[in-house]
């Protein structure tokens, strides 16, 4: 029996499922087929030598760590059902969130970012326009101009949270001014996601009582959703 083929969904890594066994499975059953089908081949590339192509492709190519998180982060169902979403504007090494604020103006969404107050003592959420030039804050990150609106922060549906370092519990290292721990109790509305690389995942975090904690933690490899 044969028919067309018109669509082909994966999972992103434990988004769903466990993936882990079903890409051992698949790697078998390729194995399996290319002995038969193409033994040059097989001999060429046995399981273990791709899986060692592979290893080197991602090293070669560690741009693609930014985009695991991010594909991660627009298949959430908060993510879908979010009209306003705020994201922080990446700094040095964090994991970059310009694709994803593409991702949700391409979907309609309104996006907002944070702004030091004048006194420099809390953050306030402003758009984050695409005609806006950012501008430095003098905290070491980039913010929209002072001319940019305000959103009220009952209006924020899911904010990404940048972070050092997380663990499975939800809380998070971040630069130790605590910013954003006194932000985000105040986005009651809010669904919280850290997006960090993977090896900054910790066992625990030594949480104050002051911490806020996150909802999900995404990382290039998978998804930790607080119980």
């Amino acid at each position: 029996m044969s028919f067309p083929v018109r669509a082909i969904t994966l999972d992103l890594d434990d988004t769903v499922w466990p993936i882990a066994p079903v890409m051992v499975r698949a790697e078998r059953v390729l194995a399996d087929w290319l002995r038969e089908h193409a033994p040059r081949t097989a001999e060429r590339w046995p399981l273990p030598k791709m899986r060692e192509l592979r290893d080197a492709v991602a090293a070669e190519h560690p741009d693609l760590a930014h985009d695991f998180p991010r594909q991660r982060l627009i298949a959430l169902p908060e993510w879908a059902s979010a009209k306003t979403v705020l994201a922080f504007v990446s700094m040095r090494s964090e994991v970059q969130t310009q694709d994803a604020v593409d991702a949700a103006r391409a979907a309609g969404k309104r996006v907002g970012t944070t702004r030091m107050l004048p006194d420099y003592s809390d953050l306030e959420v402003r758009e984050w326009r695409v005609e806006d030039e950012l501008e430095e804050s003098g905290q070491m990150f980039l913010q929209p101009p002072a001319e940019a609106p305000v959103i009220p922060n009952d209006e924020i549906d899911l904010v990404i949270v940048p972070a050092l370092a997380a663990d499975d519990r939800g809380y998070r290292i971040g630069y130790g001014k605590g910013y954003y721990d006194r932000l985000l109790p105040k986005l009651t509305r809010a669904f919280r996601a850290a997006v960090i690389f993977d090896f900054e995942v910790v066992a625990e975090v030594p949480e104050q009582p002051y911490d806020t904690p996150v909802d999900v933690v995404i990382t290039d490899i998978r998804e930790l959703r607080r119980a």
